[in-house]
């Protein structure tokens, strides 16, 4: 089981060689894949977050400089 695991989290599931080994499934590369997006997806969610809270500072910051 934990020699499965690393070789998952070393290959790239978007390789078309991906399943080429042994015991790979596609309903794995599918479940991988879709594991990664939703990683993907929430790392885009909180650099999104920062980056919106960092420009309300600075249209604040911005407001203040003008009075």
């Amino acid at each position: 089981h934990g020699r499965y695991i690393q070789e998952m989290m070393r290959r790239d599931p978007r390789d078309p060689n991906f399943a080429a080994k042994h015991g790979i499934s596609h309903a794995d590369m599918t479940v991988e894949l879709v594991r990664r997006l939703f990683e993907q997806n929430q790392r885009l969610e909180t650099t999104m977050h920062q980056l919106l809270t960092e420009v309300q500072s600075l249209k604040a910051e911005l407001r203040q400089s003008k009075k």
